[in-house]
């Protein structure tokens, strides 16, 4: 329990900096360019790595990571029934948090890149161009935006596979088993397989992301059964409000994964 609030602890740390940096940053970018609030409103690209950017934007936020480390929070957090109304204020406060951190990044980048008609293939693209028009603050802020964002992201998806293996074997946490080091050592470097064979990041970010709706209607599935199983929920069965709510959202899920169907063969075409 004391490790895992560490790691909390670690995680707020890296996520104030993400947060504080890009909202800073959108503040300026906003007062410098003196564009109108609806400027700042993406568009979609007209080629045909529409639908792969699309799928990305969904599956960085709509990702089965987001299930799995939720419910490996609320376990170390020892919350039981009795905390449902701190775990609902807590996942609100999270989604509030997403969206206007995912707001400040898309004003940042919309005022520094596509204002300026900049082509990002690298993050020190968008670091350079907004050092020369922002100045050294900004660019200080952009760059302890970018390691809050990377490690906020590296961490949990390290612990993924060691926390789904204990769960599925009933057994504890431990991540100085050698098992689980020697999975989290693989994870890690593989995320230098890409830049070392002189692969652009931003577009393998753009694809692993745009990968996720191809899992997630599989996952919302067996949530629906889950939840409507008495057997497993008890007194606490889904009821009909929220079984609408989890269709809508099986839907939008396939929908989202024939989209990335059709970037992914765009992309590669």
């Amino acid at each position: 329990m004391g490790k895992h609030k560490y790691f909390l602890n670690i995680m707020a740390i890296l996520v104030g900096f993400m947060a504080c940096a890009f909202i800073v940053t959108s503040i300026m970018v906003v007062a410098e360019t003196k564009a109108t609030f609806l400027e700042f409103f993406p568009r979609l690209p007209k080629d045909g790595t529409t639908g792969l950017i699309i799928a990305g934007m969904v599956g960085t936020t709509m990702a089965g990571v987001c299930l799995v480390s939720r419910s490996i929070l609320v376990q170390e957090q020892k919350w039981s029934i009795a905390d449902l109304e701190t775990e609902k204020k807590d996942a609100i406060t999270s989604m509030v948090l997403t969206f206007l951190i995912s707001l400040a990044i898309m004003i940042s980048a919309t005022g520094t890149l596509y204002f300026q008609g900049v082509k990002v293939d690298n993050p020190i693209d968008m670091m350079s161009a907004l050092g020369t028009w922002a100045g050294t603050f900004a660019l200080t802020l952009f760059a302890f935006g970018i390691i809050g964002a990377g490690l906020s992201s590296i961490f949990p998806n390290l612990l993924l596979l060691p926390w789904l293996i204990a769960d599925y074997n009933h057994t504890e946490r431990d991540m100085k088993r050698p098992l689980f080091k020697a999975l989290v050592v693989i994870v890690a470097l593989s995320c230098l397989v890409v830049p070392l064979m002189g692969g652009k990041p931003v577009w393998i970010l753009i694809a692993s992301q745009a990968f996720s709706p191809f899992i997630m209607p599989l996952i919302t599935f067996f949530l629906i059964i889950l939840l409507n199983k008495k057997a497993v929920m008890g007194t606490y069965k889904a009821k009909l409000g929220l079984n609408i709510a989890l269709v809508f959202t099986l839907l939008f899920n396939v929908f989202m994964m024939i989209v990335a169907i059709k970037g992914l063969f765009s992309f590669l075409s």
